[in-house]
């Protein structure tokens, strides 16, 4: 019935010259894009503020950001008057209390192995290069037998090739012996998230990983390349880390503040990244909190500020 609909909408409302493609797909996906567009095209932009608030306690400082009955944006302040009027009453000096501290454990999963969109993505953002360029290399180092089939979409491997990775892993060109020796550990339990032959027949190949056959000397970019990968392999061989989530409202002048923060407690699959090159881009700003904060902890205010911000398209 849809099919058939499609094919008479298209033939009776066509051009000569001019198809009108249309589908029952298509035509609503192409209309909620066009929305977007639209809304992007015709945004304006309004002003805001917020109100950052230093706090003092026995443990340590900390900020937060004001909070309003808002309950979208609860942050936002309309006007400057409203902002500098909250600020007058967060004067240094006065006293508040923690009302609440909230706290949640977030486990933080390894990453699955390099299929080539994402090595290309993670070439650009980390080393600079082109998708192009990515692409050549990769090429180059399967030329050279040091690492699988880069033009593949899956993600994880075949039952066959999970039976090969402790000798790769023992060839790897990065990664120090404690590191090694948790991935090699974790080989003795089920791979399921990185094992799945279905997914690899769909794709044609499996991930990119190393072949286990040692780098020659390569190119400074070859190079670069296949640490990249052995680095993501190693990552994905190693366990989880864990992180606690924490969030603290605080009461001063009958006004209400808000702080989040993030606490490393288990690095786990990142410490590759913290020892073998920068740290993971992030757009996370949280704050490394006090450890010894409590609910009913006396807190004086030590300096605010105003923040002038907008707000962005959609």
């Amino acid at each position: 019935m849809g099919l058939n609909s499609t094919r008479a909408f298209s033939l009776r409302h066509s051009r000569k010259g001019q198809p009108l493609s249309v589908g029952r797909v298509q035509t609503p996906t192409l209309r909620i894009i066009a929305d977007r567009d639209q809304a992007i095209a015709a945004f304006q932009p309004t002003p805001y503020w917020q109100l950052e608030v230093q706090f003092r306690a026995d443990a340590g400082e900390y900020t937060g950001i004001w909070q309003g009955p808002d309950s979208e944006y609860p942050s936002r302040i309309p006007t400057l008057a409203q902002a500098q009027a909250l600020a007058e009453k967060v004067l240094p000096g006065i006293l508040g209390h923690i009302d609440r501290i909230e706290k949640k454990t977030l486990t933080v999963k390894p990453p699955l192995f390099f299929n080539l969109n994402d090595l290309q993505k993670e070439a650009n953002r980390r080393l600079g290069l082109t998708a192009q360029q990515t692409l050549d290399a990769a090429q180059s180092l399967y030329d050279q037998h040091l690492i699988s089939y880069p033009r593949t979409e899956a993600r994880v491997i075949t039952q066959e090739v999970a039976k090969t990775l402790p000798r790769r892993l023992q060839t790897l060109p990065i990664g120090t012996p404690s590191l090694l020796a948790q991935a090699q550990s974790r080989l003795s339990q089920p791979l399921s998230r990185l094992v799945n032959d279905a997914a690899v027949n769909k794709a044609g190949h499996y991930a990119i990983i190393p072949t286990g056959h040692l780098p020659r000397t390569l190119s400074r970019r070859d190079q670069s390349v296949v640490e990249l990968i052995a680095r993501r392999f190693l990552a994905a061989l190693l366990p989880s880390g864990q992180d606690e989530r924490t969030t603290i409202w605080t009461m001063a002048a009958d006004e209400r503040f808000k702080t989040t923060g993030t606490t490393v407690l288990n690095t786990g699959w990142r410490e590759v990244y913290e020892v073998l090159m920068e740290p993971d881009d992030s757009e996370n700003t949280d704050q490394v909190l006090p450890s010894e904060l409590g609910v009913g902890n006396t807190v004086r205010i030590s300096d605010s500020t105003i923040h002038s911000k907008e707000t962005r398209p959609p």
